[in-house]
């Protein structure tokens, strides 16, 4: 019979581990994902310690875009964990920035999400 866990699975707990999984696809060193998601090193030490961010909270909505652009990356290269690196540290001319540099603003990561989820769709040729 599986292990039960000893704390029930809630959404804030799938979001803050959501959010890691994507920081650690993305290569997104720690100040880089608490930029993105307007906090502070310690507040991601405190969503890794306690596997908790709330989805209404500006943090949380802001961990949707993160999540969200892991998820366009991994569809567009199969996971090709060499290529999300290299498109993360690399010029893009058509979205004005380095795009691990850009996401650490608000602005900067809703225009890389953009530009992924709907300009750059022709994957990682």
């Amino acid at each position: 019979m599986p292990e039960q866990s000893s704390k029930p699975t809630t959404d804030a707990h799938i979001l803050a581990k959501a959010l890691l999984r994507a920081s650690a696809e993305l290569g997104l060193t720690r100040e880089q994902l608490a930029s993105a998601i307007g906090t502070d090193s310690d507040g991601i030490a405190q969503i890794s310690d306690q596997m908790h961010l709330d989805s209404q909270s500006p943090s949380g909505q802001l961990a949707v875009l993160v999540i969200r652009l892991a998820r366009s990356m991994r569809a567009q290269c199969n996971g090709d964990e060499n290529w999300i690196h290299n498109f993360m540290r690399t010029p893009n001319s058509m979205i004005g920035a380095v795009p691990c540099e850009a996401v650490t603003t608000e602005d900067g990561l809703r225009r890389v999400v953009y530009w992924l989820e709907t300009i750059g769709n022709n994957g990682c040729s």
